[in-house]
């Protein structure tokens, strides 16, 4: 019983879509159920920043925003959202990214949400040089960021968000 209790207490996440008039809900279902994969970290961030931002503004975030840093970190997106979390010194499972930045976000005024994905763009463009250093323009740069990639050094990279952004 305890442990049902704290399964339902804890464990079980409720998801509320409201539709218009013009909606097509089984287009909605596909588009997040599509994939025949769970949503990942990202999808569930995603989802939870356009749900904060101003509905009038939101192809326009997307478009400048969060789509170059989806297209740019491709599957390591999900690695990006957790290390940047892990810059501050917020240990973060790769499982609780979604969590971390939802209890973050919730504490954030609405109209300083865009301001935090704005941050966060401008953080994944450091963050990608660490995972495509062949593309780093400055040759001792990426002769540096090749080796830490040979090495796996992936542990480093929050450290080198902060190290970037202080650059």
């Amino acid at each position: 019983v305890a442990a049902l209790e704290t399964a339902i207490l804890s464990k079980i996440e409720v998801v509320s879509i409201t539709l218009s008039q013009d909606d097509n809900p089984y287009r909605i279902f596909e588009s997040l159920n599509g994939k025949g994969m769970p949503l990942t970290q990202a999808d569930l961030l995603r989802n939870y920043f356009f749900m904060r931002l101003p509905q009038s503004e939101l192809e326009s975030i997307y478009s400048n925003l969060w789509e170059p840093m989806q297209r740019k970190l491709h599957k390591e997106l999900n690695n990006f959202l957790r290390d940047f979390l892990v810059k501050d010194g917020t240990f973060v499972r790769s499982g609780d990214v979604y969590l971390a930045w939802k209890g973050r976000l919730d504490r954030v005024p609405e109209e300083k949400v865009y301001e935090v994905l704005k941050t966060l763009r401008r953080f994944a463009d450091y963050y990608v040089h660490f995972i495509s250093p062949a593309e780093e323009s400055n040759s001792e740069m990426r002769r540096r960021l090749l080796r830490l990639k040979r090495w796996g050094g992936t542990t480093a990279y929050p450290f080198l968000l902060n190290l970037c952004n202080a650059i």
